[in-house]
């Protein structure tokens, strides 16, 4: 048997039957793992021909490890309920595990929600007890496979296969109890940046403004006590951070200019940096920011964790850049921009204006 695809489930009569359709041609078997559905879970994902196990409850990584320990297949598709498969290349897909024999895993393009850029993530690896879950909620298998791969034990790969997400945040109702799991994993170790941001993000939808900034403050500085090469995971917390502030008209630029230096390659982070450069009177160095980020284009990128707002490659980048250019009295470029920025735009009028008063400047 060439590939399994496995899932969690609990209470996803909504949304299984569509997850296991999308894996028809894809993969040989659909494992579902229940961990204690009340409604029709288990019954339609059996009508729609997947394989179910039941079994109690003790922990997201447990389980997903439970799962894979169900696969016949000789690779393994990480999936959830609440996603779908676009196989329309599945032999190619298929062709492609069955030739390579270096690759130990594959990531794979995810969409996480509209108006975000996809980006790349492993969800596909080899039926092997060295490739396991780690983590106490947003549990990753990564670690595992990147350590095999970082000792010369295969390689990790791309496949042209997409993986859409149908839902958007966790329902608030599951928050205090992802508080204690993640709670619990940070008294256990207080560096892992990786729970601290989930748990600060967390805290500042349901906690106080002082909570959510100790609590954000004690992520970063978890990343801070790391020496480098960073996870893309610890720029979690820098980004929440940010946002949290901006989003309350708060100065974040300390934070900015930290998270800029530490992850040059975040585009969030360079899109807030060339924005900070903007408001102290840098233009050119504002210009040279965005016209780095948008060489980019969205294009999914290995090292990210999370998509980015379209917009930042389309209208509100070009406008940005077009401002600067506008400011350094280069007229011609920042028409240009201006009409890039309404090509983007819903409504073109105002970005179209200003390009025709930089063709009355020029």
């Amino acid at each position: 048997m060439l590939l399994s695809a496995c899932l969690i489930a609990k209470d996803e009569e909504a949304h299984i039957a569509g997850c296991i359709a999308s894996l028809h041609g894809l993969a040989d078997e659909v494992v579902v793992l229940d961990t204690g559905s009340s409604d029709r879970t288990v019954e339609v994902a059996r009508e729609h021909g997947a394989r179910v196990e039941q079994a109690g409850w003790d922990g997201f990584a447990q389980a997903r490890n439970r799962s894979l320990d169900l696969c016949n297949g000789d690779w393994i598709l990480l999936i959830d309920a609440d996603e779908r498969a676009e196989n329309d290349n599945a032999d190619e897909v298929r062709q492609a595990l069955s030739d390579d024999e270096r690759a130990i895993a594959y990531r794979v393009r995810f969409e996480l929600r509209t108006g975000l850029t996809p980006y790349l993530r492993l969800r596909i690896v080899r039926n092997d007890p060295r490739f396991r879950y780690t983590g106490v909620i947003h549990e990753v298998v990564d670690r595992s496979v990147q350590a095999a791969a970082d000792r010369g034990e295969g390689s990790i790969a791309e496949l042209p296969l997409t993986l859409r997400h149908l839902g958007g945040d966790d329902p608030m109702g599951k928050a205090d109890r992802d508080v204690a799991y993640l709670r619990d994993a940070c008294r256990k170790d207080p560096q892992n940046s990786f729970a601290l941001a989930h748990l600060a993000a967390l805290v500042a939808k349901i906690g106080t403004r002082e909570q959510a900034e100790a609590a954000w403050l004690r992520a970063i500085e978890a990343g801070r006590r790391k020496q480098a090469p960073y996870e893309r995971y610890d720029s979690l917390s820098f980004v929440g951070a940010i946002e949290y502030r901006l989003a309350r008209g708060e100065s974040a630029d300390d934070c900015i200019e930290e998270a800029a230096s530490l992850f040059p390659q975040n585009v969030q982070f360079t899109w807030h940096l060339a924005r900070l450069r903007m408001s102290q009177n840098r233009p050119r160095e504002a210009a040279d920011l965005l016209t780095a980020l948008l060489a980019q284009n969205g294009a999914p990128q290995e090292n990210e964790s999370f998509g980015y707002d379209e917009r930042l490659f389309g209208e509100a980048g070009y406008d940005a850049l077009a401002n600067c250019r506008f400011r350094l009295g280069e007229y011609v470029e920042a028409e240009r921009c201006f009409r890039e920025a309404a090509e983007a735009a819903p409504d073109p009028a105002p970005y179209l204006a200003k390009a025709e008063l930089c063709r009355i400047l020029r």
